[in-house]
């Protein structure tokens, strides 16, 4: 078993405890909205679904196999557009959302694993492990998908109940235009952020390039 795979597993497994752990306090929260609400709006906040999509991504890339599931977190474009991804977590978290609340105990563990740990260890991994030949400007294009999308169910989903996972996007607080504004932000971030990456990435290819044949 390769470093690599050993890595990868310790970071799926320490990314998996962290949900695990995020899951149990908000299921065993006895104040409302129940269980099944709280079962909802777990998977209803981005961090949370980042860190998911890592868990597997980490899970899958561990697993010996090149195709399927295995295959597509193993591409190039794939890893680099989740670590966009678990890098604004950090970043936005670290930012803006760590002043609003003030975590203990438990809570505070699967804070600083999701919001902390993983975003950094994904972002080593990318770094020094993972393949980044072929990144080109346009998969930034693509990977505005994600957040697009995840944006889209936030106002629906708040339009149905009232249910706004971050107070940046509360349009009860804000209104449509101050949320839509700090909507369209959060996604020239993401496509900010993918031309750096992409940008990054050849740049350290080109250094092991370098390397390699000094």
């Amino acid at each position: 078993m390769s470093m690599t795979t050993l890595w990868r597993g310790a970071i799926a497994l320490l990314g998996w405890f962290a949900l695990g752990l995020q899951l149990w306090l908000m299921m065993s929260n006895p104040a409302p909205p129940g269980p099944a609400l709280s079962l909802l709006n777990f998977f209803s906040f981005f961090t949370i679904l980042t860190n998911i999509l890592i868990a597997l991504s980490m899970t899958f890339a561990a697993s010996p196999g090149a195709g399927g599931a295995a295959g597509f977190f193993k591409r190039a474009s794939v890893r680099t557009a989740l670590t966009l991804y678990i890098a604004v977590v950090g970043a936005v978290y670290f930012l803006i959302l760590r002043h609003t609340w003030d975590p203990q105990g438990w809570q505070l563990v699967a804070d600083r694993l999701l919001h902390y740990a993983i975003p950094v260890l994904a972002l080593l991994d990318w770094i020094f492990v993972t393949p980044k030949q072929g990144l080109k400007p346009a998969h930034t294009l693509r990977w505005l998908a994600y957040p697009a999308a995840y944006g889209a169910y936030v106002l629906l989903r708040g339009a149905a109940d009232g249910f706004y996972p971050y107070p940046f996007l509360d349009v009860s607080a804000l209104g449509y235009g101050r949320a839509l504004i700090n909507l369209a932000g959060l996604v020239a971030l993401f496509a900010v952020g993918g031309l750096g990456f992409v940008g990054l990435a050849k740049f350290l290819s080109r250094k092991a390039s370098s390397a390699e044949t000094a």
